[in-house]
């Protein structure tokens, strides 16, 4: 992930993690006022769907749907 000083940042995506989800990373924000150290930044998880499936792509999914333990509400 790009940060505000022209750096890279490392981020972890928690498996399961929910669209919308906010994450912070300490210190990587904008410069604090008076010059001592730095804020948060904030990035917020955006998940895509696909609008189509090849057919490969629909039998994986429907795999993952039959294993035990899955719900519908996750695929």
């Amino acid at each position: 992930m790009p940060t505000l000083e022209g750096g890279k940042a490392d981020v972890k995506i928690p498996a399961g993690i929910q669209p919308d989800t906010v994450l912070r990373l300490r210190n990587k924000g904008l410069p604090r006022f008076g010059g001592k150290g730095r804020g948060d930044m904030y990035l917020q998880v955006r998940i895509q769907i696909p609008e189509k499936l090849s057919r490969e792509e629909r039998e994986l999914y429907e795999r993952l749907r039959a294993l035990p333990g899955r719900t519908r509400r996750h695929f």
